[in-house]
């Protein structure tokens, strides 16, 4: 056929009708939990997240970084909020089964969140506790009724004076297993963000389960991907109106024993 030399007779409505379009993520908060140490450029490290299309970053350190308020602002100008995460008794030669130490420790978290942390605007703090182990007591009491008990006991002092603060408790499932429902108690005003709760997406290698120090034992119940998400299910399910968080990982190779110091 010949070339048209006259344009294409379109008829198109004088404007548009009125409609409103709406996207909402399925995970409400997707972000990276990391070292603070190792963001060595904060800024372009918080655009790659936006452009990734994350809104939350979790920084543990022992104590805050000394730029910690530009990261801050400048994380919020991107709209991603950032939560500071410290230790409760994590890493401390505490016996956390025995009331004296207990209560040692819980004047420690909160005097260590009102000089360091409350006059800070972030979004939340993140700690770990005594759960990153292969051990399923303490004292001869699941871990998990400690754990639970001793939040509890420290969330709820911190929350009579900061109402608002948002708590997220990292905890690694190598010492809960099947001992989760003994968790149904815990305040729901903590997020639990588990750990290590089985293969991919929780382990490093979805091969193995032994490349990190806390995946040294053959989880029996939780080895294969459909145990995994059977597990999640029910951690998910049991803390109803509470939100499950959850640390992925995948494919990061760390080499702990020889680097990561």
């Amino acid at each position: 056929e010949a070339i048209r030399s006259d344009p294409l007779d379109i008829s198109l409505p004088e404007k548009f009708p009125s409609f409103l379009y709406i996207e909402t993520p399925v995970i409400a908060n997707r972000g990276i939990w990391t070292w603070g140490y190792v963001i060595y450029d904060y800024k372009n490290f918080l655009d790659n997240m936006a452009r990734l299309r994350m809104n939350l970053l979790t920084i543990w350190n022992d104590k805050p970084p000394l730029n910690i308020e530009k990261v801050i602002d400048y994380a919020h100008d991107r709209g991603i909020r950032i939560v500071l995460g410290f230790p409760w008794g994590w890493g401390k030669k505490l016996n956390l089964a025995n009331p004296e130490d207990q209560q040692k420790l819980k004047a420690e978290v909160l005097c260590t969140y009102e000089k360091e942390y409350s006059h800070l605007k972030h979004d939340g703090i993140y700690f770990q506790t005594l759960t990153e182990t292969n051990d399923r007591t303490i004292n001869s009491k699941p871990i998990a009724l400690v754990t639970c008990e001793l939040v509890n006991d420290i969330s709820a002092d911190l929350l009579q004076r900061f109402p608002a603060l948002e708590i997220q408790f990292g905890l690694h499932a190598t010492s809960i297993m099947d001992d989760y429902p003994m968790l149904k108690s815990l305040d729901n005003r903590v997020t639990i963000t588990w750990e290590d709760a089985g293969t991919l997406p929780y382990s490093y290698d979805p091969r193995s389960l032994n490349d990190s120090p806390e995946n040294t034992v053959g989880f029996s119940s939780i080895n294969n991907a459909e145990k995994t998400i059977s597990y999640s299910r029910n951690l998910a399910g049991l803390r109803k109106d509470c939100c499950f968080a959850m640390v992925a990982k995948g494919f990061s190779e760390i080499r702990w024993r020889s680097e990561f110091e």
